[in-house]
């Protein structure tokens, strides 16, 4: 997301105001299920929410004090995109089990309609997108369940008939895992679950 919009009709005053704002104080960062970016909430919705905010590296900030960070810029910018990524997978595992908890009863009941198959689309982009941000994490050992979530999800989404009540099952066991992996920080008890479904 972008850190501040300005509209036309605009002054040199504005600009540089504006400026000064983004050099003395970024706003801190937020990382959503499909947003990452400054946060855009006021004050009290930011109370209310449960998502933490990140500070981030203000470049701007070098640039324009000639102030060097401490550590370096370089590295604050790999920290900041490090605990960025760790950030996306835990909004990414709550995600999975709200789309699998739609998803299921649904096609338990053989209702596959339109918000349904958006729902599958998306289940299958963010069980991808969770294995790829996996790779070299303290979270990498849930690689193995979220190849099997992608499988399932994969077969769901290029089969046209009647689901497997054991594939449905398994959906919804794999997402329970996955979150409680990404809590645990163990994946063992996961696997347990996973195996006795195969």
């Amino acid at each position: 997301g972008s850190d501040d919009l300005l509209t036309k009709p605009l002054s040199a005053m504005q600009i540089k105001e504006r400026v000064t704002s983004l050099v003395e104080s970024r706003k801190p960062f937020v990382v959503t299920s499909d947003y990452i970016g400054p946060t855009r909430r006021n004050l009290k919705s930011r109370e209310e929410s449960m998502v933490p905010l990140l500070d981030v590296p203000n470049i701007l900030r070098e640039k324009a004090t000639g102030k060097k960070a401490e550590s370096g810029i370089q590295a604050s910018v790999d920290e900041a995109i490090l605990e960025i990524n760790l950030q996306k997978l835990e909004r990414y595992a709550h995600q999975i089990v709200y789309l699998v908890d739609h998803i299921v009863p649904a096609l338990l009941k053989g209702d596959m309609d339109e918000q349904i198959s958006q729902h599958i689309t998306r289940l299958d982009y963010v069980a991808n997108d969770t294995s790829r941000r996996l790779v070299g994490t303290k979270y990498d050992h849930i690689s193995e369940l979220c190849q099997t979530l992608i499988n399932v999800t994969t077969k769901i989404k290029n089969t046209n008939q009647k689901q497997s009540d054991k594939d449905l099952r398994l959906l919804q066991h794999l997402a329970a895992a996955i979150k409680a992996s990404f809590e645990t920080g163990t994946a063992e008890m996961a696997r347990e679950i996973v195996s006795s479904f195969e």
